[in-house]
């Protein structure tokens, strides 16, 4: 016999010892398969007194352990049942700042047995389009976007769920369902204007990344400021997504550029 299973005699069909060879016939997968399975709704059953379970008589979760089983949760999410599953969207790994952010999407989700599904768009809205199509296959109980600004596609797919939507970084135009930001031109002419008021600065340059709705937001402002004191707006813009790298890089482009 490739499996063997002794039964224990209080609990239907419940292994409290398996043996399995290294090679396993169909027949003998089949049967323990089905004696688990079992086992598995006993255990459902018998949740709301669990401690009986721990005890030697019923070494279940022992069993689990020895054969790593690993719960499938795809029949809940093709039933409609809640997932426990976010999906969130991000523009840039490279960018530290949405690093942040997954961390705190993360701390709250943890504490709520909630996993979160990432997809990384590179700040394209094509492919934000392919992976918010994605994470809605999956059925998540929720989505987490980094801007407000969308292809057709994806806001029609988006409108047609029921699904919470949460758009993050900028208060600015309409909002699908719910939004988390600020205004990026306000807080660029704030910025600037603290600048030149409280520190004297006469030059002071702008450094953008890759072209997007908000970094426009942002220069306006900048601009905002600077011709309000009657300066010139200075700006670099490499077209690239942000990083590190390419902060340090725009840094000795400025400090080049300041000197001339």
């Amino acid at each position: 016999m490739m499996v063997q299973v002794v039964m224990g005699g209080a609990v239907p069909n419940f292994p409290r010892m398996m043996l399995i060879s290294k090679e396993i016939s169909l027949k003998g997968a089949f049967r323990f398969t089905t004696e688990f399975n079992t086992a598995v709704s006993w255990l459902a059953r018998r949740v709301i007194d669990p401690l009986p379970l721990l005890s030697a008589e019923y070494p279940f979760a022992q069993i689990m352990e020895e054969i790593n089983y690993i719960p499938n949760r795809a029949p809940a999410m093709l039933l409609n049942a809640q997932s426990y599953s976010l999906g969130v969207l991000i523009p840039s790994f490279q960018n530290q700042l949405f690093a942040d952010i997954l961390a705190g999407i993360e701390s709250v989700t943890s504490g709520h047995n909630y996993q979160t599904l990432m997809a990384n768009y590179n700040y394209d809205r094509d492919s934000e389009e392919e992976s918010v199509i994605n994470l809605l296959s999956y059925n998540i109980d929720g989505i987490i976007l980094s801007e407000k600004y969308h292809t057709l596609r994806t806001v029609k797919f988006l409108r047609s769920t029921t699904l919470p939507i949460v758009e993050l970084m900028d208060i600015q135009g309409d909002r699908l369902d719910m939004e988390v930001g600020f205004d990026n031109r306000q807080a660029a002419f704030d910025m600037v204007s603290t600048l030149l008021d409280k520190r004297r600065r006469r030059k002071i340059l702008y450094l953008g990344s890759k072209d997007d709705i908000r970094d426009e937001q942002r220069y306006h402002g900048y601009c905002d400021a600077m011709t309000r004191r009657g300066l010139a707006p200075l700006r670099i813009n490499p077209r690239a997504i942000s990083s590190i790298h390419l902060g340090i890089q725009l840094m000795r482009d400025a400090l080049t550029h300041t000197r001339t």
